[in-house]
This record gives C-alpha cells, sequence and structure tokens, in this order.
C-alpha cells in the first residue's frame, strides 16, 4: 500500500481547524486526505485527482462522509473551475491546499500502467487512461530533436544524442511498445559503472517521458498562479515534490507573491525514523506557505 509521506510535518504547518476548507490536490489512495480529514468537523474537504482507479479507491474510501468531496480532475482544473465558482456547492475559500506531486506506490508497482521501470509492462505512463498520448506514442512519434529537449529539459539527462538515435534506429522496423524495451535501449545508450548509476539514467527517462505525458509543469503552473485567488486571507499551501525542477518552479512562482511567506526557513525533508520506514520519502521536499499582509 502507498504510505503517505511527512504526515507529521504537513499537518504541524498547516495547522488544521475543525471549521476549515480544505483542498488536497492529489488525493491518491487517501493517506493525506485521512490525516487532514481527521481534525475537521463543521468544515469541508475536496479532493481531486485524475486518476480513476484513485478515484474509485478515494470514493470507496471516504464513502459516506459528509465532509467530503471527491473530483475527478486535475488540481489545476479544480482551482480554475470549481474553486473559483460561486454557485452554491462551493460558497467559500480555500483555507489549506497541499499538493503531493510524487507517485504513489501503487501506481509505480502497478506494470500495466507502465510508470515503473523496474518492472515489464506496456509504455503507457498516463496518469488518466483517457489522454491522447502515451510513452509509446512519443518515442514512436517524436522527431530526433523533440525527444533530446524531452530528455534533457525533463529528465536533466544532458547526454542524449546516441539515446535518441537508438530510439529512432530500433522504431524503424519495431514498434517500441514495452517498458522492457525502452530500458534495453537506455543500457546500449550509455556506459555505466556501477549499477546505481544505470538505475539513475532508468529514472531520468521514465521521469522526462511522463512528466510531458501528464503536463505536469502546466498543471503546477497553473495552480500556482490560482493560489492568490482562490485562497482565504489566512490561508496556507503546502506543496511536496520529489525532485529538483519541480522544487525550482514552487520556489520561483511563488516569488511571485510578496504577500505569501514560506513559513520555514529551509524545506522540510523526511527524518532518519521516517526514511527506514518507506526509502521513497529520500526525495521529498515540503513548502509550506502562508498568506501574510
Amino acid at each position: 500500500m502507498h504510505i503517505p509521506i511527512l504526515v507529521n510535518e504537513i499537518l504541524a504547518q498547516l495547522a488544521i481547524e475543525s471549521h476549515h476548507i480544505l483542498f488536497d490536490g492529489t488525493g491518491g489512495y487517501g493517506g493525506h486526505s485521512a490525516a487532514m480529514l481527521a481534525g475537521l468537523e463543521t468544515g469541508k474537504l475536496h479532493i481531486a485527482d485524475r486518476d480513476p482507479v484513485a478515484v474509485a479507491h478515494l470514493q470507496d474510501r471516504f464513502n459516506g462522509d459528509a465532509r467530503v468531496s471527491i473530483y475527478p480532475m486535475t488540481y489545476a482544473d479544480f482551482v480554475t473551475t470549481v474553486a473559483v465558482a460561486t454557485e452554491p456547492a462551493y460558497p467559500r475559500k480555500i483555507d489549506r491546499l497541499l499538493v503531493d506531486l510524487g507517485m504513489s506506490s501503487m501506481q509505480l508497482d502497478d506494470v500495466s500502467r507502465g510508470f515503473g521501470y523496474l518492472h515489464d509492462g506496456p509504455l503507457d505512463m498516463r496518469m488518466n487512461p483517457e489522454d491522447p498520448i502515451s510513452a509509446a506514442d512519443i518515442l514512436n512519434r517524436y522527431s530526433a530533436q523533440d525527444l533530446s529537449d524531452i530528455f534533457f529539459r525533463y529528465g536533466e539527462l544532458h547526454q542524449n544524442k546516441i539515446l535518441v538515435q537508438n530510439i529512432l534506429s530500433v522504431r524503424r522496423h519495431t514498434p517500441i511498445v514495452e517498458t522492457a524495451q525502452l530500458r534495453d535501449l537506455i543500457k546500449t545508450s550509455y556506459h555505466f559503472g556501477k549499477r546505481p548509476i544505470m538505475m539513475r539514467h532508468f529514472a531520468q527517462v521514465f521521469q522526462a517521458l511522463r512528466i510531458v505525458i501528464n503536463r505536469e509543469f502546466e498543471e503546477l503552473e497553473r495552480l500556482i498562479q490560482c493560489v492568490d485567488q482562490v485562497m482565504s486571507a489566512e490561508g496556507r499551501v503546502a506543496f511536496l515534490t520529489f525532485h529538483s525542477q519541480e522544487d525550482r518552479l514552487v520556489k520561483h512562482g511563488m516569488r511571485a507573491y510578496p504577500h505569501w511567506r514560506m513559513m520555514t526557513k529551509h524545506v522540510v525533508l523526511a527524518d532518519q525514523s521516517e526514511l527506514r520506514e518507506n526509502s521513497r520519502a529520500k526525495a521529498a521536499k515540503l513548502r509550506v506557505y502562508q498568506r501574510c499582509y
């Protein structure tokens, strides 16, 4: 099962009160949502997720709880549509907002989704299976320049020329549709001195494809652009990021608001006890911002 990360730290920084309007923009399998809900009495928790498997799980987990509303959409779609609406269904601004920008363990470990590089499966990587472009589509259709740009920008894989050439060479006679094929292409494109270096290259390539397929940076930028509009006068916003590019987007994006300040001097990291329980917490960085005047 998915283990939510930095739960205690998030709750401490958000300081949820019983009447607050809360928004968990990346509901996933409900770990953070359940923790946020524990302190709620007369308030409301809105949860969004674009993954239909996660939505079904959330609906089952919070079934019958009148405090909870679940939205099958991205967090950016929620804040740009539902949260700015004036109809009675949404009468108040958000007091506390959380987005966990990491992949859930259940998504990574589901071989049919193609998110993970440790298992063999289809090259899909769509959080919403109804989205038009999959990882296989990109690898088989995009130009050499576009592929290079994707690996450079979204995976920070600066040396990618041979990888791109190998992709184009293979797809001329065999469609690239399986994660095993992509792993083999990465292996033949680089010389790895040690296994951790190879695994890092796997992660960078898969990450780059996943980010562009799911428009993850665009979603984050859309959210940041709406923060000031949708949050209440004493609002707090928590961003849980897992790689440097996301963290930079948050840091620079929130600097555009002089009346929002980060609540801690440095990003909050998982402590050793949490890392022992969940190694995936190692890359997590938490930034929490508060509106101030």
